[in-house]
């Protein structure tokens, strides 16, 4: 095993999405190990991520080129689909309160 799979291992999801954002931000270029290791974490905590969390994910893999394996995509697209869905659940309106009407 390379030293960064148990260091992934161990990622939550907005660590795995700061990682990911740091090598476009820096011009960088993950190496083969740290790809590998931040791939199987993308697919272990890809379906809970937030919709800005998932962005940011999406954002780094096109910035830097690269094209998801085929389970972070499955990863991905279970984030996408449930995002969605909880983006598009009725928002429940708070009851209107009236105004205060300026006293001149």
């Amino acid at each position: 095993m390379d030293e960064c799979q148990p260091l992934a291992l161990g990622m939550k999801l907005q660590e795995v999405s700061n990682a990911l954002h740091a090598y476009p931000s820096l011009g960088l270029m993950p190496g083969a190990e740290a790809r590998a290791a931040l791939e199987a974490a993308v697919v272990r905590v890809g379906p809970s991520m937030s919709p800005r969390v998932l962005s940011t994910t999406i954002w780094s893999y096109a910035t830097l080129g690269l094209i998801p394996g085929w389970r972070a995509s499955e990863a991905l697209e279970a984030a996408v689909g449930r995002c969605k869905l909880a983006v598009s659940k009725p928002v429940s309106k708070a009851p209107m309160v009236p105004a205060l009407e300026a006293t001149t």
